[in-house]
């Protein structure tokens, strides 16, 4: 692989990081909100919701995480 196949890789995994760090800001507004909807029983519906929506941001950044391990440890 030649230097500027190596760049775009290490360019990627740089967004990919940031793109974790900015799934990782919204998953925490998120459980902040779960907080105050769990609290209020006419939201209930609201709260699984969330609880859902926390849990597909979790896989998520699980599997970006992933990639980056992948991307790092392969030979380029």
């Amino acid at each position: 692989m030649n230097n500027a196949r190596r760049k775009t890789i290490n360019n990627s995994i740089g967004k990919l990081n940031s793109i974790t760090s900015s799934l990782e800001s919204i998953k925490q507004e998120e459980s902040l909100a779960l907080v105050k909807f769990q609290s209020d029983e006419d939201k209930e519906n609201a709260a699984d919701e969330i609880e859902e929506f926390i849990s597909n941001i979790e896989d998520v950044i699980s599997n970006i995480k992933d990639a980056i391990d992948t991307l790092k440890s392969a030979d380029f």
